[in-house]
């Protein structure tokens, strides 16, 4: 039950690394969802650490924009075993989530948008 936790230590936040990110990272995009990630492994076997964004220029409001990161968040819980190669390790450190659709979609289109690039960074 551990492994479905998402503790502040996977959460990306120094300025640095993300700056590298955006600049260095590697894409996948399958709507509505825009996938940026460093191809390392991750330190001790943590998965990947991440970043969740949705513009505020295509959702005004803060509680669409809370709403959608609550959603990805929780698909990113659930689902970030599926980054794992076989043997337990993480080849991602880290990954940033940009939401670019124009509207809200349904939980089940975007688990199922997530569980496709999460199999594809992996292989």
């Amino acid at each position: 039950m551990t492994a479905k936790r998402f503790p502040k230590k996977l959460r990306l936040n120094h300025k640095k690394i993300i700056d590298r990110l955006f600049a260095q990272a590697q894409t996948q995009f399958s709507f509505p969802f825009k996938l940026l990630y460093l191809l390392q492994t991750a330190p001790s076997g943590f998965p990947p650490a991440v970043l969740i964004s949705v513009p505020k220029r295509r959702f005004k409001k803060a509680v669409d924009r809370n709403r959608l990161k609550r959603q990805i968040r929780e698909l990113y819980r659930l689902h970030k075993e599926l980054l794992a190669q076989p043997e337990g390790t993480y080849p991602v450190a880290y990954l940033a989530i940009v939401y670019v659709a124009p509207q809200k979609i349904p939980y089940q289109e975007m688990e199922r948008k997530i569980k496709q690039l999460f199999t594809r960074i992996r292989s």
